[in-house]
């Protein structure tokens, strides 16, 4: 961590030794940088080192970032790149680099088809956490392919692989496309296959594969059909199965009138 009396001396040194002017010049650098409470936090982490320091870090300066999906296009999915960062302390925008960040980048660049299995590999191997792992999950099941998609389906649906947060991480994954031409197949399967997931697993993970895979993404009249004969089909024996499919089929309709307006 820094020390005021340290950047005195080392960018103001002929100020730093004038006994009028240093007091008052010691005392402004030290409350404009808050220095203070950057002593406090070293005190309370000394131990911490590389990724660690940067998590609590960024926590303590209630730091926050947004990438869209437009910036993330420029990234490529190998090899160098430069990130021109305009924040006034320069050291934010290389913390914000963090783990998390990584993984951000690296799941939106599988889902555009630009970071294969090889990549998601090599990260994970840096960042071998519970975290990492269920990040890797999500990038292997975004990886957009007929293939892909079909054993994240098969192992989340049909062999119910993983605890539930691998399981939603899964999910998430599966249903991140830039093209949903890849999810039409489902939409057939979905309703095929959650009768019997609901009637064959717990609540908790039910509603995780019936929430996390009704296909919101199809936003088309058609998902609201095949919704709609399902739901004749059940009728009122299940209501909380229902509750789960209507309150899923009110977002593709929310959707369907957006894009109705906006036409």
């Amino acid at each position: 961590m820094f020390n005021v009396d340290t950047l005195l001396g080392q960018h103001l040194p002929r100020l730093a030794t004038q006994p009028l002017i240093r007091p008052l010049l010691r005392q402004g650098l030290s409350w404009l940088l808050n220095e203070e409470a950057f002593a406090e936090f070293a005190k309370r982490h000394p131990h911490l080192r590389g990724l660690d320091f940067v998590e609590q870090a960024l926590g303590a300066l209630d730091f926050d970032y947004r990438v869209s999906e437009a910036e993330l296009e420029n990234i490529p999915a190998s090899g160098r790149v430069i990130i021109v960062a305009n924040h006034p302390i320069g050291s934010l925008d290389g913390l914000a680099l963090d783990t998390d960040m990584r993984w951000e980048f690296i799941i939106s660049l599988a889902a555009g088809g630009r970071a294969g299995a090889s990549v998601i590999d090599a990260a994970l191997a840096l960042d071998n956490t519970q975290n990492g792992q269920l990040a890797a999950a999500t990038a292997h099941a975004a990886i957009p392919t007929a293939e892909g998609k079909a054993g994240t389906w098969a192992s989340v649906v049909e062999l119910g692989e993983g605890a539930n947060a691998v399981q939603r991480a899964a999910i998430d994954g599966f249903t991140k496309v830039w093209d949903t031409a890849l999810l039409e197949p489902y939409v057939a399967k979905y309703f095929g296959a959650i009768r019997q997931v609901w009637e064959s697993k717990s609540y908790e993970t039910a509603s995780t594969i019936i929430t996390g895979l009704y296909p919101v993404q199809l936003v088309k009249q058609s998902t609201l059909d095949a919704t709609d004969a399902f739901l004749a089909e059940l009728g009122e024996d299940v209501p909380a199965l229902r509750r789960l499919l209507v309150e899923s089929r009110d977002t593709v309709v929310r959707a369907l009138k957006a894009q109705a307006a906006d036409a």
